[in-house]
């Protein structure tokens, strides 16, 4: 039931790349576990009605309405439209983080990004500054 609010937090590693975002098991980026892409896309903070209690967090509403093929003249139903519409709720570090996330991403939405700007930035807590020097203190 998604109205019982998410409840399941799986730490990923996000990279916005040319208006995708593809995520990662960790920094490493070795098996890529998925992509989004974000044809129509916006940024938004959490609302008291999304049930979200974590820290640093933020929505993506992703649309995938363009995606219908060329000259189909339906007129899109409701149920159809909604069919296209995902919500992803993000949660970063800290502060600084979501904030950087939630410009480069409003940026994206606005424009076409070089693939050459490349924004990484683990997604979730939890991750020492020692980690990106690739101490692994335990496994």
């Amino acid at each position: 039931q998604a109205s019982s609010g998410v409840k399941q937090w799986k730490k990923r590693w996000f990279v916005l790349v040319d208006r995708c975002l593809f995520y990662y098991k960790d920094e490493k980026e070795e098996n890529i576990l998925g992509s989004i892409p974000l044809l129509s896309f916006r940024v938004a903070a959490v609302q008291p009605s999304d049930n979200i209690s974590r820290k640093h967090t933020f929505k993506v509403t992703v649309c995938w309405v363009q995606e219908l093929p060329a000259g189909n003249g339906q007129p899109l139903s409701p149920q159809a439209e909604h069919a296209g519409i995902r919500t992803y709720f993000f949660s970063a570090e800290n502060t600084e983080e979501q904030e950087a996330w939630i410009q480069a991403m409003g940026e994206a939405a606005r424009v076409q990004i070089p693939p050459s700007q490349r924004h990484e930035k683990p997604d979730s807590e939890n991750i020492p500054p020692s980690k990106h020097h690739h101490h692994h203190h335990h496994h």
